[in-house]
């Protein structure tokens, strides 16, 4: 069973919460929750109602499971996505075997 990792973000609406984006972390669960310890933001999500990200496991066969979520600010989300960035372009260029 193949397993995939990605952050998704989430953005507060009068609606409700709408995805808005989504990082592709690749299939090591280690990778995934290390970067995902890396990023500012708080588990109250009462704190930082705005913009949340989770960390989500998909397996071919199941719905996706949220493994952990943060709340953050726009600038911690803006420092956020500056270390996903590098941290995925390090990971899939450097260390994980090709997967394209």
């Amino acid at each position: 069973m193949n397993t995939t990792y990605h952050l998704t973000v989430n953005i507060q609406t009068p609606k409700g919460m709408l995805e808005t984006g989504s990082f592709f972390l690749g299939n090591s669960r280690q990778f995934a929750e290390t970067i995902f310890e890396e990023l500012a933001g708080s588990e109250n999500l009462l704190q930082y109602p705005s913009i949340r990200l989770d960390l989500l496991s998909i397996t071919d066969d199941m719905l996706p499971l949220c493994l952990k979520r943060i709340g953050c600010n726009l600038e911690q989300y803006t420092s956020n996505c500056r270390i996903l960035t590098r941290e995925l372009f390090r990971h899939f260029m450097f260390e994980e075997e090709r997967i394209l």
